[in-house]
């Protein structure tokens, strides 16, 4: 739905294709109808990676080592850990060796995992079979979704403009009879407490969302650790992976 972006290593994609058949399999499907709705409506949401190897000379020295360390655990994990580790971008895995690498041995994975839900509330399958029990999360999603909508409106819309819709309406308000005047105010002040509800909402959301995700150096730091050069590169792809126009090459 737009809420998050994702990326994945091209690992990921082979995966899905290596086990789709046991997948399906365990949710009582068909193998073909399952490969069919992943091809036709969640590959082509997901932004795939297939060089990550340059990834590599954009890590410092401490989370190089970490995923030295995944390497010799389990090397298959360590395209998308280092994904990441470079995008400053939530990580989610079953698999603690990955988690230790990106987030480091001491993080709460109890609380990461409780993230599976909200992720899950966009897809489809999520809503069919867990609808009694989403309400929470689908709000939470939904709040996002919400002021994400009000944030871009608010910025495709010159300051100008919205005077101009305001002034209309305070206008219209005034030529309406006082018994009417009232209830429109009422019914105003209802709508904006369910939008600042929904920027309440949407911020703690958001908020939590971002603690998960793992620490990031200043570029500052990334300048004195890698070098300007390889700071900036690093910068960029971390910048370009939250750019909301589509038009922008790394470069």
């Amino acid at each position: 739905v737009g809420a998050f972006r994702l990326f994945v290593a091209q690992h990921v994609i082979d995966e899905i294709y290596e086990h789709g058949d046991r997948l399906a399999a365990l949710k009582g499907g068909e193998p073909e109808r399952f490969f069919q709705a992943w091809e036709e409506m969640y590959l082509p949401l997901i932004r795939r990676v297939d060089d990550w190897e340059v990834l590599l000379d954009l890590l410092t020295p401490q989370e190089r080592q970490r995923i030295d360390m995944l390497r010799s655990r389990d090397p298959d994990d360590v395209p998308s850990a280092c994904l990441s580790l470079v995008l400053g971008g939530f990580y989610f895995s079953e698999d603690r060796y990955a988690l230790e690498a990106v987030y480091g041995s001491d993080a709460d994975f109890e609380l990461h995992h409780q993230w599976v839900d909200i992720l899950k509330v966009g897809g489809d399958s999520f809503a069919l079979d867990n609808l009694q029990q989403s309400t929470a999360t689908v709000a939470a999603v939904t709040s996002v979704i919400t002021w994400e909508g009000i944030k871009w409106i608010a910025s495709k819309t010159h300051p100008l403009v919205v005077a101009g819709v305001l002034a209309f309406a305070v206008a219209l308000l005034r030529k309406l009879p006082p018994e009417k005047r009232e209830s429109t105010v009422q019914m105003g002040g209802h709508v904006l407490n369910m939008i600042a509800e929904v920027v309440k909402q949407a911020n703690m959301t958001s908020n939590l969302f971002a603690s998960f995700c793992p620490v990031t150096p200043s570029l500052s730091s990334l300048g004195e650790i890698l070098g300007s050069r390889i700071a900036l590169k690093r910068a960029c792809l971390y910048s370009l992976a939250r750019e909301r126009a589509s038009s922008r090459s790394a470069k």
